[in-house]
Parts: structure tokens; C-alpha cells; sequence
């Protein structure tokens, strides 16, 4: 192969080896920035504070099989499944868990934390009621949840971001409550600082009976940190 290339090289015009040699070059270098903003950007997620690590895209979160999403933060803050969404790509481009907004639900191993900041990665399926992502076991009103398709703007003592909608980060953009994320992929960052029916810490669940207010949508990844993060982080 080598002096395949070798001989091809040798007999074509100088300037349309140059030509060929300068894209080469290009497109190695193209790659090398793409791996190099991947590598940075990997080594950046934040790891002081969090303390629940659930993602899909990861087989050591989920390997395919059995009823358990395994939380990676270290905490061992597992989700088990009550009915399990279906598991894989669902029709889109990264794997995911596909709540129905009937029946399907997790909830945490018995255990509590303090659950301040919130990231999730998700497709909301639904822009009718309440449907409730990330919420206080068992079955109560205090939740990540949304109504009409976005994150309400303040909301009420029983919404994670009351009193907090400048935190709420979409997409790439800050003080986004009140910002539909209807039929969208999209990265929510949310935190809390209402205890008024949380309290302090709490055990977990994913989507909730509640109510009728079954989650309806995708969801590839949830992080969970004790702390309020910074801008930059």
C-alpha cells in the first residue's frame, strides 16, 4: 500500500500533490482539534459535589439488561426500575431511556442526599400537565417538572427551581424558565434551593404517579451535585 501511494504521489502534478497533501493534512488536523475538544471538555465535567451519576450512553450505567441504572458518581445512589422504559437509541442518535408517561418509573436505592444541582439531558415528549423527571419519593408533588413544555418561570413551593429561574441553563443560555423545551433535545441545568417541601435531603424517583404526572420523553443523562455550581463549571 505504501508504494502504491508512493507511486501515485510521485506521477501526479506538483500542484495537485500539494492540493492532496494540504487536505490530508487538514483533515488529520480537523480530527486532532475534535479529539482535543472532546478530551477537555470530558476532563471538565465537574466531579466535587456530584453525587448522582446516571447515564445511559455509559454500559457501566446501564449495560442493556435488568431492571437497575447504576449510579457512577461513587455514592451508589442506584435508580431501580418499578416499570422499566424501554432501553436503546428509541430513533434517536444516542442511547436513552423512553419513559411512556403511563407507567414507567424509577426509584432510588433507600437512601438520602442532598440534591442541589440538577443536569439532565432529555427529550420532553409531552406539552400538556405536569409531567414530573426528578422528584421526592414517594409519589410527592416536589419535583423537576414542567408545564406546557418548559421549566415554570419561579413557580411554586413545590417546583426545584422556585425562586431560582435566573439559574435555569438550556441550551446554552442562562434565566431560561419559562423556555419551552417541547419535541427537543436538550441540556437543562437547574438548581435548587427550595426546601419548603423537599426539605434538606431526600430519596430520589424518576417520573411519579402523582397526580397522572408520568414523565413522557427521553432521557439520556442525570447529574445530581450537593452544591450550587458555578457559571463557568
Amino acid at each position: 500500500f505504501r508504494n502504491s501511494l508512493y507511486l501515485l504521489l510521485k506521477n501526479l502534478p506538483e500542484k495537485r500533490f500539494l492540493r492532496i497533501t494540504e487536505r490530508m493534512i487538514w483533515d488529520v488536523f480537523v480530527i486532532f482539534l475534535f479529539l482535543l475538544k472532546f478530551s477537555i471538555l470530558y476532563s471538565q465535567v465537574p466531579t466535587n459535589g456530584l453525587i448522582l451519576a446516571l447515564d445511559a450512553s455509559d454500559s457501566n450505567s446501564y449495560s442493556g439488561s435488568g431492571n437497575t441504572w447504576y449510579d457512577l458518581s461513587g455514592q451508589n445512589a442506584h435508580a431501580e426500575a418499578l416499570y422499566l422504559p424501554s432501553f436503546g437509541l428509541n430513533g434517536a442518535q444516542i442511547k436513552n431511556f423512553d419513559f411512556d408517561g403511563i407507567n414507567d418509573e424509577f426509584h432510588s436505592v433507600n437512601m438520602t442526599q442532598e440534591y442541589r444541582d440538577l443536569i439532565v439531558i432529555t427529550k420532553l415528549e409531552t406539552n400538556s400537565g405536569l409531567p414530573m423527571l426528578f422528584g421526592h419519593y414517594d409519589n410527592k408533588d416536589d419535583s423537576m417538572r414542567f408545564d406546557s413544555g418548559a421549566l415554570r418561570n419561579d413557580g411554586d413551593g413545590n417546583d426545584w427551581q422556585k425562586n431560582q429561574g435566573p439559574d435555569v441553563f438550556i441550551n446554552g443560555q442562562f434565566n431560561r424558565a419559562g423556555y419551552s423545551v417541547y419535541n427537543t433535545w436538550s441540556f437543562i441545568r437547574t438548581y435548587r434551593s427550595n426546601t419548603s417541601g423537599f426539605g434538606t435531603s431526600f430519596r430520589y424517583e424518576l417520573s411519579s404517579s402523582f397526580g397522572n404526572r408520568r414523565y413522557s420523553g427521553k432521557v439520556n443523562l442525570i447529574l445530581a451535585y450537593n452544591r450550587k455550581l458555578s457559571n463557568q463549571e
